[in-house]
Formats: structure tokens, C-alpha cells, sequence
């Protein structure tokens, strides 16, 4: 038996995760011989303390991979932790760019969602497309807000034609 650990934020997230693992493991063609078992572990998002410690309780549980947590802030925190015990983390949207411009600070992080900067790019080609003259962009004060202004200067150049 394979432990799967995962660090989620709510009970709604868990209970999805929950039901892909039974599915996993009620189709012997998908991992031939091998049963996943569900350890997780409920934190608060934006807590870097909490996730660390729900990262080492998994790694003391014995898990070989780790889904979460979801937000770049925190997986920021996580990933050179669990690199140190060559844990692969997956995580589906954390999307800061920084991942992919220092991947070698990153080695066992496995993204699900592309960046902010590929999500600017086809931003941008939909503008171009609809050759939309007037457009807005919200942004907030967490890590996607920050990025706002890169986003902002790939759409201008790409909207410009540079």
C-alpha cells in the first residue's frame, strides 16, 4: 500500500479528493497491484507555520507524494522542505511564476496549472484576437496581485505588437 498524503484547506476539497483515490483504486488497470491510501491533513491557507508542520507530519506518516497545499504562498514554504526528503509535491494552482524561472530551487514541485505569465500570454492573444482596444485588470494584495504589473507589461507588448 502507497500512502498519498495532502494538505488541503477545507473539507470540501478533501472529500473530492477522497472520491478520485477510490476511483484510483477500484480500477486495477490504473496502478496494477498498488492500493492508495488517503493521509491529509487540513490547514490554513496563507500559514506558513501550519503547513509546515502539516508537511512534516506527513513525512512521519510515510507518505511518498504530497497534493497541496494549493496557493503558491504556501507551497513556497513547503516545496524546499519536502525537496529535502525527495517528497514530490503537486500542486494544482499555484501558479507564481518564480517556479518557473528558479526550477532548481523547486526540484520535486510537479505544478498542475501553468503560470501567471502563460495565463497573461493567452490573455493577451484573446485581446489581440477580439482586437478588444479597452480592457481592465483586477489585482489583489496576495501573491497573484503582485504579479499583476508583469501581467500588465506582457499584455501591453503583446497588445502593441513589441
Amino acid at each position: 500500500m502507497d500512502f498519498k498524503g495532502a494538505i488541503f484547506e477545507n473539507s470540501r476539497i478533501v472529500r473530492s479528493f477522497l472520491v478520485a483515490i477510490a476511483d484510483v483504486n477500484k480500477d486495477p488497470n490504473v496502478l496494477p497491484g498498488i492500493q492508495l491510501q488517503a493521509v491529509i491533513n487540513i490547514t490554513k491557507p496563507l500559514d506558513a507555520f501550519d503547513n509546515l508542520k502539516a508537511a512534516q507530519y506527513l513525512i512521519h506518516q510515510g507518505v511518498v507524494a504530497i497534493i497541496g497545499p494549493l496557493m503558491s504562498f504556501d507551497v513556497k514554504y513547503t516545496q524546499p522542505y519536502l525537496s529535502g526528503f525527495h517528497i514530490p509535491q503537486f500542486a494544482p494552482v499555484a501558479t507564481d511564476p518564480t517556479f518557473s524561472f528558479t526550477p532548481a530551487n523547486f526540484p520535486y514541485l510537479v505544478r498542475i496549472s501553468p503560470s501567471d505569465t502563460v495565463q497573461c500570454q493567452a490573455l493577451a492573444g484573446i485581446i489581440k484576437h477580439y482586437n478588444w482596444s479597452q480592457f481592465a485588470l483586477l489585482m489583489s494584495k496576495d501573491d497573484y496581485g503582485i504579479l499583476t504589473p508583469e501581467c500588465n507589461y506582457v499584455l501591453i507588448s503583446s497588445y502593441s505588437g513589441n
